[in-house]
């Protein structure tokens, strides 16, 4: 049996189409990053839609998560590109007006915004915070027309806005998926996390935007084997919902053996795009003996 791969995997220079088109191999490897081309967003796909078994090495969700924060490009949703609507719909106006507010610093916590989280040089506005800021300002540009949201002229936006500069961004996911959240927060009262605000203290306007995490809709074609030692079946779910999905355990886990370390400090810093940045410092902290 012939693994294709090794040869590419080598050069350091390497077109993305011999990644995906290596003739009659047995075996093909990809890199994670090529996995929504599998899932039909790209006509590069080839003769790998012939092939009869995809084995995936761990968890493959930040492959198929559809993210703000992986998806930050010129043109994502952001204070700077709203701000280039000459005539934004009532939707793109509240989203605006939120993230004008919150780089002028007026979204501060209270009591009718309970949850405005800080993180080392950012602000986040999600769960109900969110929606209800969201709600109030949409109330208020809508009340004079009497009309009900026009979410078909904010995908419309959205188009314009992003796909000159972001082609692959998918839009109506983003304004399906939108418009579910808040209708359902209208009517129950339950807020999902899948969007928010995110924006940097003092930072540039393209560092004030709507943030939005969601799992692209997959469908498989073929059989899937997806190996995963610490795989959670509620994920998996979740991550594959059109899907029938049957977890095998092989043998019993071996639990982790995890010393700790009262020398170790973990130190998170961002960088000016809000971008988290894990370090890691060994050095001496004070320590009460009686602790």
């Amino acid at each position: 049996m012939r693994v294709a791969g090794s040869e590419v995997a080598r050069r350091k220079e390497i077109d993305q189409k011999e990644q995906l088109d290596w003739g009659r191999s047995s075996v093909k490897i990809i890199s994670h990053a090529h996995l929504p081309i599998l899932f039909g967003r790209d006509p590069r796909l080839g003769r790998l839609a012939a092939a009869d078994l995809l084995v995936i090495d761990e968890d493959p969700l930040d492959s198929l998560l559809c993210s703000s924060h992986a998806d930050k490009k010129p043109g994502n949703l952001n204070l700077a590109s709203l701000r280039q609507v000459a005539s934004p719909d009532p939707i793109t106006a509240a989203l605006l007006s939120l993230l004008e507010a919150a780089s002028a610093q007026n979204l501060m916590p209270s009591a009718q915004l309970p949850t405005v989280r800080r993180e080392p040089g950012n602000d986040l506005l999600d769960d109900d915070s969110f929606y209800l800021a969201f709600n109030r300002i949409l109330t208020e540009i809508l009340a004079p027309s009497g009309a009900a949201p026009d979410w078909a002229a904010f995908r419309t936006t959205l188009d314009g806005l992003l796909k000159e500069k972001n082609p692959h961004l998918p839009t109506q996911l983003i304004v399906q998926s939108f418009q579910q959240d808040a209708e359902k927060f209208s009517a129950s009262g339950q807020a999902s996390r899948r969007f928010g605000l995110r924006w940097t203290r003092g930072g540039l306007p393209e560092t004030h935007a709507l943030r939005y995490d969601l799992c692209r809709p997959v469908k498989f074609n073929l059989p899937v084997l997806i190996l995963d030692g610490y795989a959670d079946s509620q994920l998996y779910q979740a991550m594959f919902s059109a899907c029938t999905i049957s977890l095998r355990a092989l043998g019993v886990p071996k639990p982790l053996t995890i010393e700790y370390k009262k020398e170790l400090r973990l130190d998170v810093k961002s960088d000016w795009e809000g971008n988290e940045q894990l370090q890691v410092w060994y050095a001496p902290l004070k320590v009460d003996e009686a602790d």
